[in-house]
């Protein structure tokens, strides 16, 4: 593979990777059912610290190792091969999960809100039927799911040169969305109560009102409320590293990893800030908890169409029609962009586990046309389909999945990775660029390591005691994850056993060197 991806295009993969206008609809609404209490800038803002320390690790290792593999070229350099091999792993399964129930997620909790958005504002009861009909019917749902995956691989399948336009395509016509709701939401066409009460027939008083006969009160912000809030806030920025994983094909790699990792974070704490205060602004605090706490905790008294959040309160206040439909739009570009960086993501590391042999070296050959490892690219989309179909038909995933907390013990890894770096491998570390970068002498890549295994420790412990937010903590649940775990460590002693005896090649060898760029 070649360096065929600009700094800008390495930006866009990060901020495609936060997908910022997905969660921009539903964040604050999410946060305040499931965290009432909680300061929702607050939690993003404080938040905003550790990812930042965070990210100057993810900087600094991938202008040290600019190669396609992002944290398993790390780890298994650093640390040893099985430890870079077991979290990678562990971290693209999870990716490409996460990436099926994202497709699912566009069609019910993405998809429809912004049609009844526009249905809404358009005066379009088909609409806002069509919505309802996507929020509720699994094999619309799937198929629908299955459709957009099917057109994300074949766009992978060109290569990063294709795809970086591709990306670049979908970014600006969904930084279009996201202003076109900004303008709604700053030059409204009435009053929300007013506007609330037209749209959805009963007044914002008639929903407090019901949601306190269900069981509801309403708990005003403290801070103590807003820290508790923390982990929920990192799952919005999650991704805002992800050019690390393609820096194997980025053009001016020292230069695109500052700006695209770091650029990524701000703008996202930058436009959650600004489209959170303008909702609270509209949807008082009150208000957003009431009819976050009718949506989560008691659905059977919800009426409204599609989830509660942004876009679709924006149809019930927009100025012109025309501003919801780009909404629409744009809600699809950032749903397809956020669905190629996953996929990308995967496929790069697979590639990187081929080129080391740890699994057939055949998923490494790249297609010279386009330079696109297809064969890597083909077994992850069928890997995705079936996460879709296990998602979308059974009760596998409720059941036993933890996202929050896998994706957390796979990052442990590389966070210890960043501390002894300096000291594990001192004559690759004084080579590299991250050599310059100290605070009192101490090397910032082990502070930076340092304060994410902190916060990473501190997200397992989260998600285990409160299971109710970030899922499961029962036995399927742990079993699953250990098996993530086990899985990998048979697949390389198995492979390693494999090549000693038929090639006469120590595979371990090769992981004392960092590959060719």
């Amino acid at each position: 593979m070649v360096r065929e991806l600009s700094p800008l295009v390495a930006l866009v993969i990060c901020i495609s990777g936060v997908a910022i206008g997905i969660p921009a609809n539903f964040a604050v609404t999410w946060t305040a059912g499931i965290y009432p209490g909680a300061d929702f800038i607050g939690s993003i803002t404080i938040a905003l610290i550790p990812c930042v320390f965070f990210g100057l690790l993810y900087v600094l290792f991938t202008i040290s190792m600019p190669r396609s593999g992002g944290d398993y070229v790390y780890t298994s350099r650093i640390l040893h091969p099985l430890a870079g091999f077991t979290m990678n792993f562990m971290f693209t399964i999870w990716t490409m999960f996460f990436m099926a129930l994202n497709a699912s997620v566009f069609i019910d909790q993405m998809l429809a809100p912004v049609l009844a958005s526009y249905g809404i504002a358009a005066g379009n009861p088909a609409l806002i039927d069509l919505a309802a009909l996507l929020a509720t019917d699994l094999n619309i749902r799937f198929l629908g799911a299955l459709i957009s995956i099917i057109i994300v691989f074949i766009v992978i399948l060109f290569g990063a040169k294709y795809t970086g336009r591709w990306l670049l395509v979908l970014f600006f016509i969904g930084l279009a969305g996201i202003i076109a709701n900004i303008i709604i939401y700053l030059a409204p066409s009435k009053p929300f109560p007013e506007a609330y009460m037209a749209a959805f027939g009963e007044s914002m008083e008639d929903t407090i009102a019901r949601a306190e006969a269900a069981g509801w009160s309403y708990i005003p912000s403290t801070v103590e409320l807003t820290l508790s809030a923390l982990p929920f806030a990192f799952v919005w920025y999650m991704g805002f590293q992800y050019s690390a994983y393609v820096a194997g094909e980025v053009k001016e790699v020292k230069k695109s990893m500052w700006i695209s990792i770091l650029g990524a974070l701000f703008f996202g704490w930058i436009m959650y800030s600004i489209i959170g205060a303008l909702f609270l602004r509209a949807s008082p605090e009150k208000f957003t908890q009431a009819i976050s706490f009718l949506f989560f905790a008691a659905p059977e008294k919800y009426t409204l169409p599609t989830i509660p959040g942004a876009y679709l309160f924006a149809g019930a206040i927009s100025p012109h029609p025309i501003l919801n439909l780009i909404i629409v739009i744009a809600q699809v570009c950032w749903s397809f962009a956020f669905m190629t960086v996953l996929l990308m993501v995967a496929v790069r590391n697979i590639f990187a586990w081929a080129f080391d042999r740890i699994v057939p070296t055949k998923l490494a050959d790249v297609n010279r046309r386009f330079s696109s490892p297809i064969k890597a690219s083909i077994v992850a989309f069928i890997v995705v389909v079936i996460f879709l179909y296990l998602y979308v038909y059974t009760e596998v995933f409720t059941l036993t999945v933890n996202y929050v907390m896998a994706m957390a013990l796979a990052l442990l890894v590389p966070s210890v990775a960043g501390i002894v770096f300096p000291f594990r491998k001192r004559e690759v570390y004084q080579k590299s660029p991250a050599s310059a970068y100290k605070v009192g002498g101490v090397p910032l890549i082990s502070i930076a390591g340092i304060i994410s295994l902190i916060f990473f420790l501190y997200l397992v412990y989260a998600a285990y005691t409160t299971p109710g937010v970030f899922g499961p903590v029962g036995l399927p649940a742990l079993s699953l994850i250990l098996f993530t775990i086990i899985f990998p460590i048979i697949v390389y002693y198995v492979s390693k056993a494999y090549h000693q005896k038929k090639e006469g090649i120590d595979i371990s060898l090769a992981f004392t060197e960092i590959p060719p760029g």
